[in-house]
């Protein structure tokens, strides 16, 4: 067929089609604990060495000159297996395709609507497939005041400058799928500081950022950018940090059942 006739016909009409699409499952990035207490993040990729094979087939009618209205048309012609991943997922089980990529300035999933797109300082309004209607929570971590977010800020202000992915989505899905990271964290071994009590206030001084040291984080998860899940662990990428805690002070009821005061 000529021209773009494939691509319109496999949509647009009741053709029957195979066809084989490689999904990348992995994304992978560097970050750098800086002197001024900031973080540096870059070096995004995505890995399609490992990446899905799917094989999309429809027996349907073969009357290529059937054309379908908008409504007719169904996403999951050839995307079952991100139907499946919407069924299996947490969260955003009853919505349609059409519930967020409806948002921007296409349907096709050639342009993906940033995850801040809903959930960002003005909160859109979603309908599902059985046409109930939903405000888009908040996301906490990044709502436009660098002032109220957490330590995963760089993150997702690096993310925005990074073609990677449209809008912020690398920094939301790698913690909110199960896409799987690897990850490269650099910051240093060790902290060191003086604090002295000058006139009944508490000085810190003397502030010494040992040795870098490199932290390899791989979080193997199934791979599936739309199995959506707010429920997300924080030690999948920061297990270090836990075995840090544990065997140190600072120990919470949730990992020790009791604060450790051994080296106060």
């Amino acid at each position: 067929m000529k021209g773009e006739n494939e691509a319109c016909v496999s949509c647009h009409t009741r053709k029957s089609i195979n066809i084989n699409i490689l999904y990348a499952d992995t994304y992978m990035f560097n970050s750098l604990r800086v002197n001024d207490s900031t973080w540096q993040i870059w070096n995004y990729s995505k890995n399609s060495e490992n990446s899905v094979t799917s094989n999309i087939q429809a027996n349907e009618s073969s009357g290529k000159h059937l054309f379908l209205s908008i409504n007719q048309l169904k996403c999951e012609k050839c995307h079952p297996d991100i139907g499946d991943e919407l069924i299996n997922s947490s969260h955003h089980t009853s919505f349609s395709c059409n519930s967020c990529h409806q948002l921007y300035s296409t349907y096709h999933v050639s342009s993906i609507p940033p995850c801040l797109d809903c959930h960002g300082t003005e909160p859109k309004m979603v309908t599902d497939k059985k046409k109930n209607t939903y405000i888009a929570s908040v996301v906490q971590v990044y709502t436009g005041n660098p002032t109220g977010a957490d330590a995963h800020i760089p993150f997702v202000l690096s993310a925005n400058s990074s073609n990677l992915s449209a809008g912020s989505n690398i920094a939301c899905i790698s913690c909110h799928s199960g896409l799987n990271n690897k990850i490269i964290f650099s910051r240093p071994e060790y902290i060191e500081w003086d604090v002295e009590n000058s006139g009944g206030t508490w000085m810190i001084q003397n502030l010494i950022l040992g040795d870098t040291k490199e932290i390899k984080v791989t979080k193997i998860l199934d791979g599936k950018s739309h199995n959506v899940s707010i429920d997300t662990g924080c030690i999948s990428c920061h297990q270090d940090i836990r075995q840090a805690v544990t065997n140190g002070g600072h120990s919470n009821e949730q990992w020790r059942m009791k604060h450790n005061y051994n080296g106060l």
